[in-house]
């Protein structure tokens, strides 16, 4: 898990974007499940019933991919894999 001290997190190294979008289908596949066994459907209905119960809620996490030539030069098949999963089923995690 990537862990940062502040609220934006710059990524500029494009070998290791492949490992920050294998991090990010993790996230979201981890919330999914969460979401499925407290019986929320996205993250409005995660954030509303832990508030209620007195836990921290999740943060929605925004990715922005810039320059996506020069990441599909270094792992085509890879980002190409990642980022589709992540533009079908991310959205209702807040991602």
């Amino acid at each position: 898990m990537i862990e940062v001290d502040r609220e934006e997190y710059y990524l500029s190294e494009v070998e290791r974007v492949v490992g920050v979008l294998q991090w990010a289908v993790r996230e979201m596949e981890r919330r999914y499940k969460a979401f499925a066994e407290a019986g929320a459907r996205n993250i409005e209905t995660w954030n509303v019933m832990e508030a209620a119960a007195g836990r921290p809620t999740l943060p929605y996490l925004v990715i922005v991919i810039d320059e996506l030539a020069d990441l599909m030069m270094v792992a085509p098949e890879e980002a190409e894999r990642l980022i589709t999963r992540l533009a079908q089923l991310a959205r209702a995690t807040g991602m």
